[in-house]
């Protein structure tokens, strides 16, 4: 069975929430706008298109990075919030990626470092996110283990924007 992970960093956000709590600090309305003309784009290169699912850190900032993107590719299915994406947990990650029972395209809306440290773990090689990148992995998986992973693409903010302008 075949898995399309696709890790998204959250965009751009405020420095320091208002109540001081990282857990609460929010996109700036530029992170925003950002993510909202440029996540669009990114359909174009899912293996499957329909019947999306995201997964994202219960962080404020995750949680508007993940509802821009519901929006942004259509996805019916609800948002699934997961403490485990928050705090970085890669055994947990692969408990439930390997508990999978059907094909699909999965999101994962998070943070630096760990997606980068997730991104290693599938490709064993480096892969930092800045903020609104995206890395999509074929992770093939059986008997439920991940038999194999690779990297299928890899956009930076900016070069999702590059997208739509080839589009037209």
């Amino acid at each position: 069975m075949e898995i399309e992970l696709v890790l998204l960093r959250h965009g751009i956000a405020e420095d320091f929430s208002k109540d001081g709590f990282d857990f609460n600090r929010r996109l700036t309305e530029k992170g925003k706008r950002r993510l909202e003309k440029r996540l669009p784009n990114l359909k174009a290169l899912l293996k499957k298109k329909n019947g999306l699912r995201i997964m994202s850190s219960p962080l404020v900032r995750a949680r508007e990075t993940a509802k821009i993107l519901k929006d942004a590719l259509k996805v019916e299915k609800e948002i699934g919030y997961y403490d485990f994406l928050g705090e970085g947990d890669l055994e947990e990650l692969l408990h439930y990626l390997e508990a999978l029972k059907e094909e699909e395209t999965i999101f994962i809306v998070g943070h630096e470092p760990y997606l980068s440290e997730w991104a290693e773990y599938f490709t064993k090689e480096l892969h930092p996110f800045r903020k609104g990148q995206a890395a999509s992995f074929l992770l093939r998986i059986e008997e439920g283990s991940i038999m194999e992973s690779r990297l299928l693409w890899s956009l930076r903010s900016r070069e999702m924007k590059k997208l739509r302008k080839k589009k037209k």
